[in-house]
């Protein structure tokens, strides 16, 4: 007795899909902006620390 057709099958792969392949998305997007977040707050803060050591103009 078979109790859920191919064609189900199908379909419910392919939203379980469609529902992966958007949190990989929205993850990448979350990871590049902490990641460009993170740089800029590095370049600023490093550069506000060999300004007080007047190391840079």
């Amino acid at each position: 007795m078979k109790l859920i057709s191919k064609d189900a099958c199908l379909i419910a792969n392919d939203l379980f899909s469609e529902s992966t392949h958007s949190r990989v998305l929205y993850f990448s997007v979350f990871s590049m902006c902490c990641l460009l977040g993170l740089a800029t707050w590095q370049v600023l803060y490093l550069r506000k620390y060999f300004k007080s050591k007047k190391l840079i103009e």
